[in-house]
C-alpha cells in the first residue's frame, strides 16, 4: 500500500483537531475560541466584517504555531483568512512527493479527502462552527516537493447552512 493512500486514514484525525489531544487540542482551542465569540454573542449580532476580523485573529494565532507536524505524514504550513468568511489550511503531505505518487493515487486520495472532510466537518459539533457561522473551509493539499494535489471545500451549504 502506498503511502498516500495510508494518509487518507490519518486525515480524519486532522480535519477535526478539536476532538484530539496535544497540538490537535492547541489548534482546536483557537479555532474553537475564537470562532466560539461569534456562536456566543446571543445578545448580538456580528457583522460578516466582525466574523472576518475573528477568523484573521485565529490564523493568526495558529500561524505563530506553523509549522505544525499533525501526524509523521502531515504538516500544517500556514493559514490565511479571507477572502470574506472563508479560511484555508495549507497542508503538506511530507512522506510524499510528485515522483512517489501516482496521479491516480494522489485522485483517488483527494476523492477520500473530499468525502471524509466534508463528512467529518458537518458532523463535529467544533468544526460545525464554521458553516454555522457562514464560514468557508477550504483544506490545501500540497505533496513534499511542493506539488500542488488539490483541496477540498466545506461551504456552510454543504452542511445545511
Amino acid at each position: 500500500m502506498n503511502k498516500i493512500i495510508k494518509i487518507t486514514i490519518l486525515l480524519c484525525f486532522s480535519i477535526a483537531p478539536a476532538q484530539a489531544k496535544g497540538i490537535f487540542g492547541e489548534i482546536g482551542g483557537a479555532i474553537g475560541g475564537i470562532i466560539g465569540k461569534s456562536i456566543s454573542e446571543s445578545s448580538q449580532t456580528l457583522t460578516s466584517n466582525d466574523k472576518e476580523k475573528l477568523l484573521l485573529e485565529m490564523a493568526n494565532e495558529l500561524n505563530k504555531k506553523c509549522p505544525i507536524i499533525m501526524s509523521k505524514y502531515l504538516r500544517l504550513d500556514t493559514v490565511i483568512s479571507g477572502p470574506g468568511l472563508r479560511v484555508t489550511y495549507y497542508y503538506t503531505l511530507i512522506k510524499d512527493t510528485s515522483k512517489s505518487a501516482s496521479r491516480k493515487e494522489i485522485a483517488d486520495y483527494m476523492h477520500q479527502a473530499t468525502t471524509s472532510t466534508k463528512s467529518s466537518v458537518c458532523s463535529n459539533p467544533k468544526s460545525l462552527r464554521f458553516p454555522k457561522d457562514g464560514v468557508t473551509v477550504v483544506y490545501s493539499y500540497h505533496l513534499s516537493d511542493g506539488v500542488y494535489i488539490g483541496e477540498v471545500e466545506v461551504k456552510p451549504r454543504d452542511c445545511g447552512y
